[in-house]
């Protein structure tokens, strides 16, 4: 499990300002031995793991490259060796830990359980999840997303002139819509059962009988309006049909999330967001979109944003906040020898906590980057 994209700050960042050496940060990985045979031994080299084994049932060499999407988890790596035949290994570290991870170590001797090789690993892991659980608790306090990403059909109400965007600085704007256009309608025509209904989420369309999900059609396996409904159309007792050809090419992901549209025995309707709207002007810094003319007015729920916003480079001042933000979780974690790094994403640090961890003259730098409230 690599580290969001989306984070803050980077592990290499953290460490740097942790003054954290590799060594320090070293624990059991998995235990792995040979199960027969004369002689068994393994070694891990940049990424490489080998297993040798003389004698027994499968004597011979074996090799993972550690990168490979195949054994890129220590889950995956484990269940790996355990199907060689002679081989067993046993978890120790969290299986969504990387297997790059695990420490070099020269050809030794693993031959029975008595026998078995302790693979080290870096525990990254723990602190990419700090990471991330730390720029969580930074970005709730700012009341934004701080790295440049794409925002898709956002919503907002109207009622001025003036719409503030969630995420700022916003660099391009891609669409600006006021209300909706339904472009596929869906119904469950057969087998009816007292409820039915359809989603749409940000992957695809999720079709639902009884409380059940019949069917998740995802927007990566069906790329246009008319392969969407075609997909539907074919699952048993469900009926979809574009509202008229014009949609047909039209890319599925452009439309707007929905949730529990009611479906037996009746259309649903999936809707796009309607023909965009070109009457304003952007203050691109805070986010503001100025109407011109009376667009915005009213409307509620029914003004969609599509546009990138966010920095490109996360500011100094918020990425020093993020490393001060782990290191107080790192340090608490050290301060309790109980605490596992799968409890991380449970921990009970909160925004509110945040004066108690930053000096006064931080929290007064990062208010700078904080959304008002509109």
């Amino acid at each position: 499990m690599s580290l969001d994209p989306y984070a803050l700050i980077t592990l290499a960042d953290y460490k740097a300002y942790a003054r954290i050496e590799a060594n320090a940060i070293e624990t059991a990985g998995m235990e792995v031995y040979g199960s027969d045979g004369t002689a068994a031994e393994l070694s891990v080299k940049d990424g490489i793991l080998t297993l040798v084994k003389a004698g027994g049932a499968n004597p011979g060499t074996t090799t993972f490259d550690l990168a490979n999407v195949l054994y890129d988890t220590m889950t995956e790596l484990v269940a790996a060796i355990n199907s060689v035949l002679g081989w067993v290994a046993n978890l120790v570290c969290n299986g969504a830990a990387s297997s790059m991870d695990l420490k070099n170590v020269e050809f030794g001797s693993c031959l029975g359980v008595a026998a078995a090789h302790s693979a080290v690993i870096y525990d990254n892991y723990s602190l990419e999840r700090m990471i991330e659980k730390s720029t969580s608790i930074v970005e709730d306090f700012l009341r934004r997303k701080i790295k440049s990403r794409d925002y898709l059909n956002e919503r907002y109400d109207g009622g001025t002139r003036e719409l503030y965007l969630d995420n700022y600085p916003v660099t391009k704007i891609d669409r600006v819509s006021v209300g909706r256009l339904d472009v596929i309608q869906v119904m469950l025509d057969s087998g009816i059962p007292y409820n039915a209904y359809v989603r749409v989420t940000s992957l695809g369309v999720e079709l639902w009988r009884e409380g059940n999900k019949d069917a998740t059609v995802l927007f990566s396996a069906a790329t246009t309006m008319l392969a969407l409904a075609a997909a539907i159309d074919a699952i048993a007792g469900w009926s979809a049909s574009v509202a008229s050809a014009v949609y047909n090419t039209w890319p599925s992901t452009l439309l707007v999330e929905l949730t529990n549209a009611y479906a037996k025995g009746t259309w649903a309707y999936l809707s796009v967001p309607d023909e965009p709207i070109e009457e304003y002007g952007l203050l691109g810094d805070e986010g503001l979109i100025l109407a011109e003319g009376s667009w915005l007015w009213g409307h509620i729920g029914e003004i969609y944003v599509s546009y990138t916003g966010g920095y490109a480079t996360v500011p100094p001042a918020l990425a020093d906040v993020c490393c001060r933000m782990v290191k107080a979780l790192d340090d608490s974690r050290g301060a309790d020898s109980g605490m596992k790094s799968e409890s991380l994403g449970d921990y009970s640090y909160t925004t509110a906590d945040l004066p108690d961890i930053l000096p006064p003259s931080v929290m007064a730098e990062m208010k700078r980057y904080q959304r008002p409230i509109v």
